[in-house]
């Protein structure tokens, strides 16, 4: 008679390497910038990249004159505002300084509201001291246009501004009416996508030449880079890095140093970074000590 086979005791499961678990990478991250934030470090400091496009862009409409109508593609809402507002508010402070006529025209339901609280927080933030600041507090009124139909609609703007940008004509003024149907000085494109700001470029630049300025979001930087140095837009200001350079240039003309929500930002931003590269190196060191005791 066989004898039973003696029982075979499973094989051990591999040793795998400790996993960094996903919980304790966002309470990292959420420490390195909270508590910056709650305790209010002033450090570490650092100076945002001054990328190609932004002194084009400043010099650009410090050149317009007074009462120059600018019309201002309004291309993103409330879902993308708390990036592009850091790079649009200083832009808009300038156009306001300026004391030229905006006309703010969206293709989005949101866009109009979006651009009126900017436009609010923007002329509020250049009442400081200066002839410049005087003149944001007594700049033009805004007009706001929603043109529903998506980019489709886009060429309107050129063909027949005074239907795009007005949106009750009948209530405005005569001298209103007809500063907004003149040709534009200026075109400024703020936008959280690249694909807006190709959407002017193509559609309605061809129509009236008019010189063009982008304020975008760093993503669509790599994007609209060669348009820029084709010369089809006459200055790029990109995420926070080109907020931050427009406001140093635009320093020397408002008498005023920069709010101090931009030093913090670069400090937060900083401590964010620190706390990436240490997720990166506690990843490979977990990875190689894993490795080396399974050998």
């Amino acid at each position: 008679m066989a004898e039973a086979p003696a029982p075979v005791a499973p094989p051990a499961p591999p040793l795998r390497p400790p996993r960094l678990r996903v919980g304790w990478v966002f309470l990292l991250l959420a420490l390195a910038i909270g508590l910056p934030a709650l305790l209010l470090v002033g450090g570490p400091h650092g100076v945002p990249m001054h990328w190609p496009g932004v002194d084009e862009a400043f010099t650009t409409i410090q050149a317009l004159a007074p009462d120059a109508l600018v019309v201002v593609d309004w291309a993103y809402d409330p879902a993308t505002a708390d990036e592009i507002n850091l790079a649009m508010r200083p832009v808009m402070e300038h156009l306001l300084q300026q004391r030229v006529r905006l006309a703010v025209v969206s293709t989005l339901p949101g866009g109009p509201a979006t651009a009126r609280r900017l436009i609010a927080q923007a002329r509020s933030g250049a009442a400081r001291p200066g002839a410049l600041a005087l003149a944001a507090e007594t700049s033009w009124p805004v007009t706001y246009s929603y043109l529903p139909g998506g980019a489709a609609v886009l060429a309107l703007a050129a063909r027949d501004p005074a239907a795009a940008l007005l949106e009750d004509p009948a209530r405005l003024v005569e001298a209103t009416r007809h500063a907004v149907a003149r040709a534009p000085s200026l075109v400024v494109v703020a936008a959280a996508q690249a694909e807006d700001a190709q959407a002017w470029l193509e559609q309605v630049q061809p129509l009236n030449r008019t010189p063009v300025v982008a304020v975008v979001g760093a993503g669509a930087d790599p994007i609209l880079r060669p348009y820029l140095d084709s010369g089809q837009l006459r200055g790029l200001v990109s995420g926070f890095d080109g907020g931050y350079s427009y406001q140093q240039l635009l320093e020397p003309f408002t008498a005023h140093t920069s709010p101090a929500w931009l030093g913090s930002q670069v400090v937060l931003q900083n401590w964010g970074h620190l706390a990436l590269l240490a997720i990166l190196v506690l990843g490979n060191l977990a990875a190689l000590l894993g490795r080396g005791g399974s050998e």
